[in-house]
């Protein structure tokens, strides 16, 4: 079982998850099957490699989940003034 949050923008939910470097972070916000769309580098960012080519997201930025091995990054400070939390840990 894995934890994700709900947020909300505008008219459209989103699950999502903020990267803070640290594997344990994905392994619980992410199903085991879909680990394999995420790799790490030495400098502990996280690269989404999705059907629509690899994002590169830095730690403090929100891992945004649109379908089964798609996912996409966002900047903090742009998701903060897009979304609002509306049910934490939800799965």
């Amino acid at each position: 079982m894995f934890l994700i949050n709900l947020y909300k923008r505008k008219s459209n939910v989103v699950n999502a998850f903020k990267w803070d470097g640290f594997r344990n972070t994905l392994i619980k916000n992410v199903g085991s099957m879909e680990l394999k769309a995420f790799s790490t580098n030495e400098n502990r960012n996280l690269t989404v490699h999705s059907p629509f080519g690899s994002h590169t997201c830095a730690i403090g930025d929100y891992v945004i989940k649109h379908g089964m091995l798609d996912y996409t990054c966002c900047k903090s400070d742009e998701f903060k003034n897009n979304y609002v939390l509306i049910d934490r840990d939800f799965n």
